[in-house]
């Protein structure tokens, strides 16, 4: 499945707007899943496009630029939670927020999935 059709996919679930950007900032900055449900909003400048990446397992933490369809996915997450990914409870979303399959709202897949596709990654990444 590409990317794009895999993100238009999980848009449709009832957390379509988190799934999708946590998919997004997950495949183009190479986060773990502990490293994006631990994602803060004090680690992410909108303004200036950055994003302060804290590397779990002793990885070197550094800043990304954050584009376009990244901005423009986070912007709607935004609320008074310090978490940038929570539950519908208000609690940080859980590490397996990607791989858990959710009946009914959207096919379960892998982000591995995602090796050929239009999407961009990070370029530290690739």
């Amino acid at each position: 499945m590409a990317k794009l059709a895999a993100i238009k996919v999980v848009k449709r679930g009832r957390n379509g707007a988190r799934d999708a950007a946590a998919i997004l900032l997950a495949y183009r900055h190479g986060l773990r899943a502990a490293e994006l449900c631990q994602l803060r909003w004090a680690q992410i400048d909108l303004r200036h496009g950055r994003l302060h990446v804290n590397r779990a397992k002793s990885g070197i933490e550094s800043v990304h630029p954050l584009r376009g369809p990244e901005l423009r996915a986070m912007r709607p997450l935004q609320g008074p939670n310090p978490y940038v990914f929570v539950t519908e409870a208000g609690t940080p979303a859980a590490r397996d927020l990607l791989a858990r399959p959710r009946r009914f709202e959207r096919p379960n897949f892998a982000l591995g999935a995602f090796t050929h596709s239009p999407i961009e990654q990070y370029p530290a990444i690739s």
